[in-house]
């Protein structure tokens, strides 16, 4: 964002000061925005869509990126869920864009399916290995996925 009400840089820390802010005096909020015909929808925080698992950081926003491109699902949110073996375990919140998908009528087979169509295009530990198909994804007041509600659908587990 830019604009008089922004500030300018950061007291005493020229190092933090130019990662924050690119050419042009634009600030870099970290957050993570998708631009659609009905408007914006702020998804999450770059910094804080990160999960440990296996020893491995993994970006909730890039899975999302690559298995938003399956024509079966409209929307995605991807979260870390507790795993004691694992510390976290990638699961998936999808809306298909049928209900339900041809021959995926449930979360098993959808998962599979979601972990066929991502295997050429993300790294294995990646891949979601929890999923649950829901008619709308939670969003707060700001149109923020509500991630914390989300992982209450995996408490059951």
């Amino acid at each position: 964002m830019r604009g008089p009400a922004v500030f300018d840089r950061y007291y005493g820390r020229p190092d933090a000061t130019e990662c924050a802010f690119a050419l042009g005096g634009w600030f870099r909020t970290g957050d993570i925005a998708r631009r659609s015909a009905d408007g914006y929808a702020i998804l999450g925080r770059a910094s804080v869509d990160v999960m440990k698992s296996s020893g491995y950081k993994i970006s909730a926003l890039e899975i999302e990126r690559k298995l938003l491109e399956w024509a079966e699902i409209t929307e995605i949110a991807v979260l870390g869920v507790h795993s004691d073996a694992y510390g976290q375990r990638v699961a998936a919140v999808v809306v298909p864009a049928r209900t339900p998908p041809e021959g995926l009528g449930d979360d098993d087979r959808m998962l599979e399916a979601l972990r066929d169509f991502g295997a050429s295009r993300l790294a294995r530990y990646k891949l979601p290995t929890r999923l649950r198909a829901v008619s709308a994804i939670p969003k707060n007041a700001v149109g923020k996925i509500n991630k914390k509600e989300l992982a209450r659908l995996f408490d059951d587990e």
